[in-house]
């Protein structure tokens, strides 16, 4: 229980979210058969799919949308308790004979990814522990950037995940070791 705490009470680990909304994702069974390639860390609009339908998981170009104290510190030597909102991009690329063809693909993932991340607010791990945040809000918007190959439809579901990062306080020296 120590280390789950632990998690949520500290900066956000850009990297580690990225693939644990990209495990969380894959590990559904339903959503798994309905995608082609997964891809992490990159902003897809830059880069081109190559088996649609694809989703990718990335941080946003401005992460740090939210930082704001909660509380105050206890000591003066203490930082305050912070709130940061920070913004992840997860983008569902579809592709089809015809354009409705594409659009239906694409939003039956967004909803399916919708339920997934909806069911699992603190992004856990596999076995239910290890949270990464304390909660999320998420944002659906047609995909933000130009259309890029043969992908005809895309839609991007933002996602702000909330960590509590708790002030640390200056530790007293260690005492010397008797000799």
């Amino acid at each position: 229980m120590a280390a789950e705490i632990s998690r949520m009470r500290q900066e956000p680990d850009y990297a580690r979210t990225i693939s644990r909304i990209i495990s969380v994702l894959r590990a559904d069974k339903t959503l798994e058969g309905m995608v082609n390639e997964w891809r992490e860390g990159d902003l897809p609009e830059r880069h081109r799919a190559v088996a649609l339908p694809a989703v990718y998981a990335a941080l946003a170009p401005r992460p740090q949308a939210v930082r704001m104290s909660i509380g105050s510190a206890d000591t003066p030597s203490d930082l305050p308790a912070q709130q940061i909102g920070t913004d992840y991009h997860i983008v569902a690329l579809a592709g089809g004979a015809t354009a409705l063809e594409a659009q239906t693909l694409a939003y039956s993932i967004h909803r399916r990814i919708l339920l997934v991340i909806g069911s699992n607010l603190q992004l856990r791990d596999g076995e239910g522990g290890d949270p990464l945040c304390g909660t999320m809000e998420m944002n659906s918007v047609p995909r933000m950037g130009a259309q890029v190959g043969t992908v005809l439809e895309g839609i991007t579901l933002i996602v702000r995940a909330y960590n509590y990062r708790v002030g640390p306080t200056i530790a007293p020296p260690e005492p010397a070791p008797d000799v």
